[in-house]
């Protein structure tokens, strides 16, 4: 009976995609990519984020798409309008884009060289600054749109999330260090403005160099130390 069930489903799951519209495999999704879609980079300082979007001025199409990478088990973003009234659907997470960059380069042709740069940027076979001259390039002969990007990311995506653990981790450590070396006459001073008004506890945080927690523990938490 469970196997009925799900065969049922699937079969109600295609027949909702075939409705909606006429994406049933990859390789339609990958053409309509190939014309109409785009990958956005979001360059940080050590790791460039990747979305991939779907923009055209008829939404139904978009939900067709929607339809079916959702079938795949690939989260979507809302779709949502463009400054000239178009319509827009994204993909932005890392799962989502990598197995969409996989199954699609088998099937484009304009693109075929963006989505490989894609997947060598994910297995880190590539650096962010080469990431980034694979999209300079397609703009360069047309095959993309947009302006070139002047960024330099020396990393593959693993040493960048690595080098980003460590700076958060020794930011940690800074901040906690500031927090204990408070004086008991300096969160004396800081209970003294919060009370009066005379500073937030935003301004007095960043005065002091220290987290915002380590104010509202000086004004409610503890009196000075005996």
């Amino acid at each position: 009976m469970r196997g009925d069930t799900a065969n049922q489903e699937r079969a109600t799951d295609r027949q909702e995609i075939l409705m909606e519209g006429s994406y049933e495999d990859w390789k339609q999704v990958a053409g309509y990519f190939d014309g109409d879609g785009s990958t956005d980079l979001k360059i940080g300082k050590r790791v460039i984020f990747m979305k991939f979007t779907f923009t055209d001025n008829y939404e139904p199409q978009l939900r067709a798409v929607d339809k079916f990478l959702k079938h795949q088990r690939i989260e979507t973003e809302r779709i949502s309008s463009t400054q000239n009234g178009a319509s827009r659907l994204g993909v932005g997470r890392y799962e989502g884009t990598r197995e969409m960059a996989v199954e699609m380069l088998p099937h484009v042709f304009k693109k075929r060289t963006e989505l490989q740069a894609v997947l060598d940027y994910y297995d880190n076979r590539i650096t962010g600054t080469q990431l980034i001259e694979v999209m300079n390039r397609s703009v360069r002969i047309r095959n993309r749109t947009g302006k070139i990007r002047m960024a330099d990311v020396p990393f593959t995506r693993e040493e960048g999330q690595e080098l980003d653990k460590v700076e958060k981790g020794n930011n940690a450590r800074e901040m906690g260090l500031k927090n204990q070396l408070l004086s008991d006459d300096v969160l004396e001073q800081i209970r003294l403005d919060i009370i009066s008004g005379r500073a937030t506890n935003g301004e007095l945080a960043k005065k002091y160099g220290v987290n915002p927690s380590t104010i509202s523990r000086a004004v409610f938490g503890r009196g000075p130390r005996r």
